[in-house]
């Protein structure tokens, strides 16, 4: 990982970029066709030079974001489900399987550049060359798709405008990850997993961390287990389930029958006073939700086939706060380690 902090990488070069000169920039937008025969297809469009150095600046300009204090702040990558203003390195001569093989199959993709770009086009590569070397910067902009919804204009002359029936690429954004010979520098790893059709650890450590909850003893019986592990099996709670922590689940057993008696409270005000039932919800939100998956008398999680697993999995996750301003209880998109 010390090789950033080398000046002759070409990474650190391209920072210090003043001149642009003898600098040679390619774009290459990337579709994914999951093929036998091609995994990936790549076509290079061409730019104008004020587009390339543009990108080239805004593409200096990302670097120096991400490179913290000033040095980039790298890690060996382990199957990361969230990266916070680090970069995880991945040496796919090390670390052999998909990974290696795709990144090949890109490399051989760009190569073989042809015909134009597809509707399926999901990001693309800004290849740059710097003295004889070449980093690739993966962004996952594509193809603007024209909708039923959604519908493109370019301006003619004054206030008139045509309907766009081309393709349209979009250029800019983050940088997503970077590419230097065999390594890969991951910044953003959901749309590093996209490119690389990699995901396969996030479904392995959904079901691991789905395990580990539903082997602490706060379901009321194994049919309650069972369903609720088959609602929040969606790919799309995949990711937030993965996140959660060993020393969440820790604090899930160690305090879950507090939690019970603070939730039986909240039940007992609403059957005690209906009429307040409305500002108890505004003001305690997910809470409320939450007493409907306690059977009080053991303190035991019910799970019905066709309940939402969510309210129960924003506990597990720990995304539950309560705001110091208002009072009010809320869920958080994410935790912050």
């Amino acid at each position: 990982m010390m090789e950033l902090i080398n000046s002759d990488n070409p990474i650190n070069k391209i920072l210090q970029l003043e001149n642009f000169e003898n600098v040679n920039i390619e774009i290459f937008y990337i579709s994914i066709t999951k093929t036998l025969d091609c995994i990936y297809k790549s076509c290079d469009i061409l730019v104008k030079r004020d587009v390339e150095e543009w990108y080239l600046n805004h593409t200096i300009t990302n670097l120096k974001t991400v490179k913290k204090e000033g040095d980039f702040n790298c890690f060996s990558y382990n199957n990361e489900i969230s990266i916070n203003g680090q970069i995880a390195v991945i040496d796919t001569k090390n670390q052999k399987g998909s990974i290696e093989e795709n990144l090949g199959l890109m490399k051989k993709a760009i190569i073989d550049s042809e015909g134009e770009i597809g509707n399926q086009t999901k990001f693309h590569l800004l290849k740059i060359n710097i003295e004889s070397k070449d980093v690739y910067f993966g962004y996952y902009k594509g193809v603007k798709k024209q909708t039923a919804k959604r519908k493109y204009l370019w301006l003619i002359e004054g206030k008139n405008f045509q309907s766009v029936e081309n393709k349209i690429v979009e250029l800019g954004g983050n940088i997503d990850f970077i590419i230097f010979e065999e390594k890969i520098y991951v910044i953003n790893p959901r749309n590093f997993e996209f490119a690389f059709l990699y995901s396969d650890h996030i479904t392995e450590k959904r079901d691991e961390n789905l395990k580990k909850i539903t082997d602490i003893d706060i379901f009321k019986k194994d049919n309650d287990k069972d369903f609720f592990k088959d609602r929040a099996s969606h790919h799309l709670m995949a990711r937030g389930i993965a996140q959660i922590k060993d020393e969440d689940l820790k604090a899930l057993k160690d305090n879950f029958n507090k939690r019970c008696e603070e939730l039986l409270k909240i039940k007992n005000s609403i059957e005690n006073e209906p009429e307040k039932e409305e500002l108890l919800k505004s003001e305690l939100g997910i809470l409320i939700d939450l007493t409907n998956y306690i059977d009080f008398e053991n303190n035991k999680i019910i799970f019905n086939e066709e309940d939402d697993p969510k309210p129960l999995l924003y506990l597990f996750q720990d995304k539950i706060m309560k705001s110091f301003l208002t009072e009010k209880v809320t869920t958080i998109l994410a935790k912050h380690a």
